[in-house]
């Protein structure tokens, strides 16, 4: 196999995908190129890996020219002349999911060629199909507002007003396309400006919410929200947006916060499945933000345990694309449940929900779910036996994995082990190109307490660990500081009954 970006491309098809890109390519319509067919055909034999040592260029070379001689320039430009047509096929499949987008531009086609019963039979089905949704989106109002103006465009490029009640007809048209965008619009800047605001603070990145700040704030929202009828039946969905912008805007103001989720709750049931778990994200997101910054932290810990209840207990991680619990989500409740609950609880959570992974990562999780629980029962040998059942191969959390079995093999007295992960632990750190450097740098100290705590207790008289225990005190940026102090403490202890 060589490299290419089309086979980068292909390996990511599913298999009713990979039938379909092949009628594509045969059909004369799409592609009326015949080399681009048998070079095609050829390739897709080696799906779904595109890694036998028959899939050369000269090999492909072949398949259009078996007797002359091959030429890398014309093989380039074949191959991408394939990729740009498997390019056009991504576009469609992903054009044939989005049904609101062909249902615009089928109106438009229509008002462009003054096709008055076909625009007006199409128009009435879509709009009949947009009434029966049961709950209401941004992107629901947005599509509302296509409908509304192409009703409105088709009038005036098709049709005369020559009477008031046609002019009074394009002009409800007309608010009404303005009033759905308006929500829309504003909505999603809001939902934009609370996204930068959560990445920025997770990965300590700088970025200019000054433009985003002061244009929100230059819009006045709430004299637009005045200037809606109090009868408006989707003005709520940008009132909650709003309360979700003031309460990340105010983050200071915790009863910003308490307004959103009351809102929230208040309209729930008028919500799409998407934006549930979007909103829902939001108020686990501000808790955990405060978490890191309040001495208020039990009282928020608790809340958000009481938001993740509400989360699995609902369902609210089910989307159109999410079917599964988020590993994510299951992994920060099992770590919050064994600090503010009890193991028992955080055994019956593992057992129930742990069903509800995605199958090819149950196992996984399971094995390293059991393995903390007996961590915490102090069953340390347990633990690591649970832990050697993770497979490297599908665990997301490698970082996880080396903290738990550095905690386990400094209870049982493994030494030796221990230099070694550290060692391992800090190449690791050093290759990672995902984590910040702040957060690099709270494992890195975690390790330095650690390896010169296993340096004391294997007899280097050279460190003092009073001066460690008060150097970590004073210690923000690091993992497991409680675990840390709680050792120290213990070897503090022991010196003091040998004493």
């Amino acid at each position: 196999m060589f490299k290419h970006s089309i086979f980068d491309l292909l390996i990511t098809l599913t298999k009713k995908e990979k039938d379909r890109l092949s009628l594509f390519v045969r059909s004369p319509y799409f592609n009326q190129g015949r080399k681009l067919k048998k070079i095609f055909n050829e390739i897709i034999k080696h799906y779904p890996s595109f890694d036998s040592s028959d899939l050369t260029k000269e090999n492909l070379g072949r398949t259009i020219n078996p007797s002359g001689s091959y030429k890398d320039s014309a093989m380039r430009k074949i191959l991408h002349e394939l990729l740009q047509l498997v390019l056009r096929f991504i576009i469609l499949e992903r054009f044939n999911k989005m049904k609101h987008i062909q249902d615009d531009y089928l109106l438009k086609e229509l008002s462009y060629r003054n096709q008055e019963k076909l625009f007006e039979k199409n128009e009435k089905r879509i709009e009949s199909e947009l009434m029966k949704a049961d709950n209401i989106s941004t992107e629901y109002l947005y599509k509302l507002h296509l409908l509304e103006a192409n009703k409105f465009n088709f009038n005036i490029l098709n049709s005369k007003v020559l009477k008031k009640f046609k002019a009074d007809k394009e002009i409800k048209e007309m608010y009404e396309s303005g009033k759905y965008f308006i929500i829309y619009f504003i909505s999603e800047i809001l939902n934009e400006y609370v996204e930068l605001y959560f990445i920025g603070n997770k990965f300590n990145v700088e970025f200019d919410k000054l433009l985003l700040y002061n244009f929100i704030e230059n819009m006045n929202l709430d004299d637009i929200i005045k200037n809606f009828p109090d009868d408006d039946k989707s003005l709520f969905i940008m009132e909650i947006y709003y309360s979700m912008y003031k309460a990340f805007s105010n983050f200071d103001n915790e009863e910003y916060y308490s307004e959103y989720k009351s809102l929230l709750l208040e309209h729930i049931n008028k919500i799409s499945p998407d934006e549930i778990t979007e909103h829902f994200t939001n108020l686990v997101n501000y808790c955990s933000l405060k978490n890191k910054s309040t001495f208020k932290r039990i009282e928020f810990e608790t809340e958000l345990m009481n938001l993740y209840e509400m989360i699995i207990n609902n369902e609210y991680y089910i989307t159109d694309k999410v079917k599964y619990l988020p590993n994510d989500l299951f992994r920060n409740i099992l770590f919050l449940s064994i600090r503010i609950r009890n193991i028992q609880w955080s055994l019956n959570f593992v057992m129930k929900y742990s069903k509800k992974l995605d199958p090819k990562d149950i196992e996984n999780m399971s094995n390293f779910s059991i393995a903390y629980l007996f961590h915490e029962q102090k069953n340390y040998g347990k633990s690591l036996d649970y832990l050697n059942e993770v497979s490297p191969d599908n665990f997301n959390y490698p970082f996880d994995k080396k903290n738990l079995r550095l905690k386990n093999y400094y209870e049982l007295d493994y030494s030796e082990q221990i230099f070694s992960e550290i060692d391992a632990y800090r190449k690791m750190l050093g290759k990672n190109e995902i984590l910040s450097e702040d957060r690099k740098n709270r494992h890195r100290n975690f390790l330095t307490y650690l390896e010169k705590m296993v340096k004391y207790k294997t007899g280097n008289t050279k460190i003092d660990i009073s001066f460690q225990k008060h150097k970590l005190k004073d210690e923000d940026q690091i993992i497991f500081k409680e675990w840390l102090l709680e050792k120290i403490e213990e070897i503090e202890n022991e010196v003091s009954k040998k004493l």
